[in-house]
């Protein structure tokens, strides 16, 4: 039997000590918002609850509603939103599109951290493809140090995620977008407008419908917006008949837009990467590790590319520049009447290394008008085909 002191006894009381003075203090750092009104039924409007407790400026704690929390306008956060670990859902009610019918909206934000977890949001969209696409689940506006994680995020009238500046001179700045479950956007499931340093990874990302793209990277022509260092890794994209990333500007956009980097996605989808001819100048793009297995459930006539850039020279001063495609793996299955092409055209500093191409089908890649284009250790080389003019 152990006598004298126990030597754990200091140990256990400074730890005691520790919960004892932290616990009111992290009291004091969040609010429930069933405290303020709102009632989780999915007929009473639970707005003005979560705007009140949102003006309080502490982080708001979402429990399990009975049904769900019906809001019908957007509110603007101060500080985070999470969910209490059984994904709470909440929806808006009479979305049309526009932005006031938005779900939550983060604008100007400027503090240490502002997190969005462990929510389920639904748009409400019905599927119905109509005018109007700003009605999104989370607005994040000129802000810095957002976090968007662990939440399912569905049927949004706009997108999923939209990241800028819409009306604040601002981009929005150290964005982070992960392991997200993103469903049945009328838009997209990520669009970045303005911002710099974002980073979208870990995420899962299911479009139906074929119009803009999955993840859409395209600052305003009329507005001081640029978009640039963004990283897109490690996700999974189900886009059948549509694209899975984009880059545009428009053609008289004379800012340069780049530094993104598209790494180890697996993607199933008539495009993985487009970046249209006579849009506005990108440059360093990276297409690297990635896993592409085409869109085994689109339509006959359809053409499946892994990546389509295309800037026509006599589009200059416009430019595309310094592109690495390197290390994919494009292993499609066509279906009937389909065909498979890849397009990069006038690039200015083209590098295309160590690509493999699987599959029963030839894969042809186009290379028009990139002079000095670097084509190596791409397997099985026999079937790529580099045309110039």
């Amino acid at each position: 039997m152990r006598r004298g002191p126990d030597p754990r006894g200091p140990r256990i009381a400074v730890l005691l000590l520790l919960l004892s003075t932290a616990r009111p203090a992290a009291a004091e750092d969040w609010v429930d918002v069933t405290r303020f009104g709102a009632v989780g039924d999915g007929v009473a409007d639970d707005t003005a609850a979560f705007e009140r407790a949102a003006a309080t400026g502490k982080t708001v704690r979402v429990p399990r509603p009975p049904a769900h929390y019906r809001l019908t306008r957007k509110v603007r956060l101060t500080n985070s939103l999470v969910g209490d670990g059984s994904l709470p859902e909440i929806r808006i009610d009479g979305a049309d599109g526009k932005e006031e019918h938005t779900l939550f909206e983060v604008w100007g934000y400027r503090g240490r951290g502002l997190v969005i977890r462990g929510l389920r949001l639904d748009g409400g969209w019905d599927g119905v493809a109509r005018p109007g696409e700003w009605s999104h689940l989370i607005l994040i506006k000129g802000s810095r140090n957002v976090t968007v994680e662990a939440n399912v995020l569905l049927r949004p009238f706009g997108d999923c995620v939209l990241v800028g500046g819409e009306g604040h001179p601002d981009p929005s700045e150290e964005v982070v977008i992960r392991r997200n479950r993103m469903t049945a956007p009328r838009r997209c499931c990520v669009s970045v407008i303005s911002g710099r340093r974002i980073t979208i990874v870990e995420n899962q990302f299911e479009k139906t419908l074929d119009y803009v793209s999955a993840i859409d990277l395209e600052p305003n022509p009329h507005l001081p917006e640029v978009v640039e260092d963004v990283e897109i890794a490690r996700n999974s994209f189900d886009v059948p008949r549509g694209v899975a990333v984009q880059v545009y500007s428009h053609e008289t956009d004379r800012r340069v837009n780049g530094r993104v980097r598209v790494l180890e996605n697996t993607a199933r989808a008539r495009q993985f990467f487009l970046k249209g001819n006579n849009t506005g100048t990108w440059e360093s793009l990276r297409l690297v590790g990635n896993v592409f297995h085409g869109d085994p459930a689109g339509d006959r006539g359809e053409r499946i590319s892994f990546a389509v850039i295309e800037q026509e020279p006599r589009f200059r001063p416009r430019a595309a520049r310094d592109v690495v495609i390197e290390g994919n793996t494009i292993d499609v299955a066509l279906a009937p009447g389909q065909t498979y092409a890849d397009s990069l055209l006038g690039i200015e500093g083209l590098r295309v290394i160590g690509n493999r191409w699987l599959g029963e089908t030839h894969y042809r890649v186009f290379t028009v008008a990139s002079p000095r284009a670097r084509i190596v250790a791409n397997e099985p080389a026999s079937t790529i085909l580099y045309p110039s003019r």
